[in-house]
């Protein structure tokens, strides 16, 4: 009887491929005869292969990866035969079903596609009977969504407790009762593709205090931003007035607080419901009308009266305002809870400004620098390479290529690397103007009102769209697959987001005022040792390729348990 296939993806190429090999090995099954059973007990061997993952460097995993599942295939042929199978230390199901467990992180972790995940399953299922055939089936896809049509487009409301429900979790225990979170919130958009007018406009979130990496709250989908305000933020305001009362979580009463809203200039504009940057009108901090100068819109008054809380919400100055924002009918303060992001202002803009001012015909004579010392400067950058840690995103590039570094590469040069290689090339007082900074009064320090952690975030979500029709719907199943946790493991420890690994660049560690070299990561029992060396005395020097150079002094360092 012919087997009826129900796959809607890709139609015909994918009903085709999966029903040759289905065929192929359903021909190979009736001809084999009991070698399939042969061939179940050979993947049912013990785990005692397990450790060669673990133990793999990740500079090099991919190699030993191909070398580790050719030792266990010997292995598991050596090992499981008809006779032992007696000794086998636990059923084929549960083996079968760490597989299931395995195959759909590696899945997630990789971003295999359905199809290229199905393919496989139809392969191993001969192997192992209790495969499903689907790739939906193995990562338990949901199929069912709450999308709603609202201004302009669809959206997606996630909820802000479903969304940070893991991470209450994980840190209820640890908190009071009636202990107050504080939320920070991000709305920017988000172009899909380059030959439509699709976008993205996601509500992100982040519990500060508790977790890095933002969570997804909501998300619309159209051909421009939401052409009401007042929709596109009603459901994520009427949770807000719910939370900000009490919530009952395990027990205990928490309350939930916005503590800050971060976007880039635009999207402030839109959420506030006030005029653009561009407008006359439109400074966020202080009442003064703007004057359009060379091309630009320009800022000349420095003492103007500045906007408060309160004049925002009576709307003293009604040509600053556009339309009412419900975010103000919630308690949040529209203009001290509106921090200017510097990751745009400061990286973005100044910083790059000043790296312009210093290397280019645009600065003044006696602000640049020569060709000498910016090749100076490169080559103190390209010399730090090495002594990077993963915990930066990119390593240093030569100034050649200033007008192609991102905002991570000009984060980097503004706070670590740029007062290194800078040192004695530029004039003091430039030189310690580029190195001034003014205190954060208000949110704390800059990482607190930075917007790194949701553009890393926009840039994983737009990964997760496959294709330009009807982009919302498959985008939420795969959200909620991806959204699962990885158990893949390799040779590095990761505590609060620190990274530790026996490369030259990660293995630098400061542990109670000591300073560590680690060499080892042995793990004994359930607890997690650091092996290395301890600096017992140390100076920092600038050197010639402006790298610092740590210099130990007295007796010869030995090893010890630091961790």
């Amino acid at each position: 009887m012919e087997k009826v296939w129900k796959y809607n993806d890709r139609g015909n190429s994918r009903r085709r491929a999966l029903r040759l090999v289905s065929e192929l090995f359903d021909s190979e099954q009736h001809s084999e005869g009991q070698v399939e059973d042969n061939l179940e007990l050979t993947v049912c061997v013990d785990d005692s292969g397990e450790s060669d993952m673990e133990i793999s460097d990740e500079e090099s995993d991919h190699q030993n990866f191909e070398e580790d599942v050719e030792d266990k295939e010997v292995h598991g042929e050596t090992a499981a035969s008809v006779e032992d199978q007696s000794d086998l230390g636990e059923p084929c199901s549960q083996r079968d079903s760490d597989l299931q467990s395995s195959l759909a992180d590696w899945a997630i972790e990789f971003g295999i596609s359905l199809i290229a995940l199905s393919a496989p399953l139809t392969i191993l299922k001969v192997h192992h009977s209790s495969l499903p055939k689907d790739g939906r089936t193995l990562l338990k896809t949901k199929t069912s969504y709450s999308i709603t049509s609202i201004a302009g487009g669809v959206f997606h409301y996630c909820g802000i407790l479903n969304s940070v429900r893991k991470i209450l979790d994980k840190v209820w225990h640890t908190v009071g009762d009636k202990h107050v979170f504080k939320l920070q919130l991000n709305f920017d958009g988000l172009p899909l593709f380059k030959s439509t007018a699709t976008q993205f406009w996601p509500i992100l979130g982040l519990l500060q205090g508790h977790t890095k990496a933002p969570v997804l709250i909501g998300l619309f989908c159209g051909t421009s931003k939401p052409n009401s305000l007042a929709d596109y933020l009603h459901d994520l305001v009427q949770e807000l007035k719910m939370l900000r009362d009490g919530f009952l979580f395990k027990q205990k009463t928490f309350f939930l607080h916005v503590a800050s809203v971060v976007c880039d200039t635009p999207a402030r504009a839109f959420i506030r419901g006030v005029k653009s940057h561009t407008g006359y009108r439109g400074c966020d901090k202080c009442h003064q009308t703007c004057v359009w100068k060379s091309n630009r819109m320009t800022f000349p008054e420095v003492n103007a009266k500045r906007r408060t809380d309160e004049s925002f919400r009576q709307e003293t100055d009604e040509k600053h305002h556009i339309q009412h924002s419900p975010l103000a009918d919630i308690g949040i303060d529209m203009v001290t809870c509106f921090p200017h992001d510097y990751m745009h202002l400061v990286c973005l803009g100044v910083m790059r400004r000043l790296l312009d001012l210093w290397m280019s015909t645009i600065g003044p004579l006696h602000c640049r620098i020569s060709s000498i010392q910016a090749s100076m400067v490169s080559n103190r950058l390209l010399a730090l390479r090495s002594y990077i840690p993963n915990e930066f995103a990119r390593r240093p590039r030569a100034l050649a290529d200033r007008c192609r570094w991102k905002a991570t590469e000009l984060r980097q040069f503004l706070l670590y690397t740029g007062p290194v290689v800078l040192n004695d090339v530029l004039q003091p007082q430039i030189y310690d103007n580029f190195m001034l900074f003014e205190d954060v009064k208000i949110h704390g320090n800059l990482d607190l009102i930075s917007g790194f952690p949701f553009e890393n975030f926009l840039g994983n979500l737009k990964k997760l769209v496959r294709g330009p029709c009807n982009p919302l719907t498959p985008f939420d199943r795969r959200f909620a697959s991806h959204n699962k946790l990885v158990n893949l493991k390799f040779l590095r420890l990761a505590v609060d987001g620190i990274v530790v690994k026996l490369n030259e660049r990660d293995s630098c560690v400061k542990i109670d005022n000591k300073l560590v070299l680690v060499q080892n990561i042995v793990e004994d029992k359930g607890a997690v040792y650091l092996v290395g060396n301890e600096y017992k005395q140390k100076y920092v020097r600038l050197c010639h390729a402006g790298v610092k150079d740590e210099t130990r002094e007295g007796s010869k360092t030995e090893w010890k348990d630091v961790y």
